[in-house]
């Protein structure tokens, strides 16, 4: 399933992540930590409820719309492609591995010979 959500793409340099001010103070609770009224006020004035936030946000490429346009690519080619989709995490000779055994697996269950696969899969920082 590919992750189209602007909040969820990248580093998030531009879009606003949901910020709920009551998680923070439930945690200064819990710790038993005091705080002025004034910082309490300041917690409560940086909630964020939407992506985006002060502005509408048009995506121009999304992680899935490079994924379809490279499986169309290896169409075009002659290729069969595999979609993976982009949620992968983790450290890359792992999911490399996991990735490796998923596409050997598909042209197994093809027959022979093995047709040319491309495997079109995205990744995202952990």
């Amino acid at each position: 399933m590919c992750q189209d959500d602007p909040a969820s793409i990248g580093i998030r340099p531009t879009i606003p992540e949901r910020i709920d001010p009551e998680i923070a103070l439930a945690i200064l609770r819990r710790y038993g930590i005091d705080v002025p009224g004034h910082v309490v006020q300041a917690i409560r004035a940086s909630a964020v409820t939407k992506p985006g936030a002060g502005g509408a946000v048009h995506m121009l490429a999304t992680p899935k719309m490079a994924l379809d346009a490279a499986a169309a690519k290896a169409r075009e080619l002659g290729l069969n492609a595999l979609v993976l989709g982009d949620a992968l995490e983790g450290e890359a000779r792992e999911v490399g591995r996991v990735m490796a055994g998923i596409a050997h697996r598909r042209s197994c269950m093809e027959s022979l010979p093995a047709p040319l696969v491309c495997c079109c899969l995205a990744a995202r920082p952990p």
